[in-house]
């Protein structure tokens, strides 16, 4: 698990996940997809929040995205070894 989110460490695993749910509590329906790497190979996504009891409107963009972005031809990411030092 990372122990710090740009330069700033991470105390708690709460601190870790916490800019994600803020999005879960408006019990609007989320979605995580992936949209890229950063420049050394470490996979970069992106949450997108819907209308409340929009789910099948959220999936249908999260398609279209994960279409556009093109990024459906590199997945599934083969776990790669990373030291966190």
């Amino acid at each position: 698990m990372w122990k710090e989110i740009d330069g700033k460490l991470c105390k708690t695993y709460i601190d870790w996940f916490s800019i994600t749910f803020a999005l879960t509590m408006t019990a609007c329906p989320t979605i995580s997809i992936p949209c890229g790497f950063t420049a050394d190979g470490m996979p970069v996504g992106v949450q997108i929040m819907g209308k409340p009891r929009g789910e099948a409107a959220l999936l249908r963009i999260a398609k279209q995205f994960e279409e556009a972005v093109g990024i459906s031809m590199q997945l599934p990411i083969t776990p790669r070894e990373r030291s966190l030092n």
